[in-house]
């Protein structure tokens, strides 16, 4: 239950952002490719996710941020299997990265933390 509030925080920012691009691409405003621009709002949500999960920690923050990194790429994947899509190898660089960034964004989070005491 501690991480179902991570993991919302993860989650609504990448599908609010994508069915505004979606709504974009459909009316011909939004031109570029739909792929690469959903991995970077899956990776900057991890980043945000991340640093939210070390300002909130006490210790041991980059555990916490592996944790639900390592949640979050398992239900992106779980999602995509379900869907029947393609698991690419870009894909998978994808998942391995929403988890190396999630844990940078906690250690990041928590020595930001530190300094304003």
């Amino acid at each position: 239950m501690k991480y179902l509030k991570y993991i919302a925080i993860f989650y609504i920012p990448v599908i609010v952002i994508n069915l505004l691009l979606i709504t974009l691409s459909y009316f011909n405003k939004y031109n570029y490719d739909l792929v690469i621009t959903n991995s970077v709002i899956y990776l900057v949500s991890s980043f945000i996710t991340g640093y939210i999960i070390g300002k909130e920690s006490k210790e041991k923050a980059f555990l916490e941020g592996a944790k639900v990194g390592l949640i979050n790429a398992l239900i992106s994947l779980l999602i995509r299997i379900l869907l029947n899509k393609k698991i690419t190898l870009f894909k998978i660089i994808t998942y391995i990265l929403i988890i190396i960034i999630t844990i940078l964004g906690s250690i990041i989070g928590i020595n930001k933390k530190t300094e304003t005491k």
